[in-house]
C-alpha cells in the first residue's frame, strides 16, 4: 500500500480487511458546509459484500473502519481549514 510520505505502509494481517474496505469507500464521504462529516454507512454493506468479508468479521472490520474514518476526517478537515 502506498503511503502518504516515503513509500509503503505495513498493514497488519488482522487489519487488512478493514483497510481494504476503507480504501474502497474512499468516494463515500458525507460532507456538510465544506467539512467532512464521516462515511456513508449505507454503502458499507456493498463494500463488505464486494470484499467477501464474512459476517463473523463485520464488527472487527467496522471497528477498524471507524478508527480510520475519525483520523482521516480530522486530517481532511485540518487541511481544508
Amino acid at each position: 500500500m502506498e503511503g502518504a510520505g516515503d513509500g509503503v505502509l505495513e498493514i497488519w494481517p488482522e487489519n487488512a480487511r478493514a483497510v481494504q474496505v476503507f480504501e474502497d469507500m474512499a468516494t463515500s464521504w458525507n460532507e456538510d458546509n465544506g467539512s467532512v462529516v464521516g462515511l456513508r454507512y449505507e454503502a458499507l454493506l456493498v463494500f463488505l459484500d464486494i470484499n467477501e468479508v464474512p459476517r463473523s468479521e463485520w464488527r472487527q472490520t467496522l471497528d477498524g473502519i471507524k478508527t480510520m474514518e475519525l483520523a482521516a476526517a480530522n486530517a481532511l478537515n485540518k487541511r481544508r481549514a
